[in-house]
């Protein structure tokens, strides 16, 4: 947000504490997309849609090299919501 990561990053070993804070509370990018799937499944449920691999990676911005990933919580997902 500040426009410093580099600089964080490069100096991090100067700030322990921050950097025992960060390791705690900043996710992965796998965990995030986890969660926008996750969400955008509900969302399309929620609409009363059918819930589609395509929709759920466009409401989630994801790409579709993310697409047999996608698939398998969506298919995981669907037993769950019927």
């Amino acid at each position: 947000m500040t426009g410093l990561k580099a600089i964080l990053e490069q100096h991090l070993d100067k700030l322990p504490v921050t950097k025992v804070y960060l390791s705690e509370v900043v996710e992965s990018v796998e965990i995030f997309q986890n969660r926008r799937i996750q969400w955008a499944i509900g969302e399309i449920h929620r609409r009363g849609e059918e819930v589609k691999t395509w929709k759920v990676m466009r409401l989630a911005g994801l790409k579709d090299k993310e697409f047999e990933r996608v698939e398998k919580i969506v298919l995981s997902m669907k037993k769950t919501i019927v």
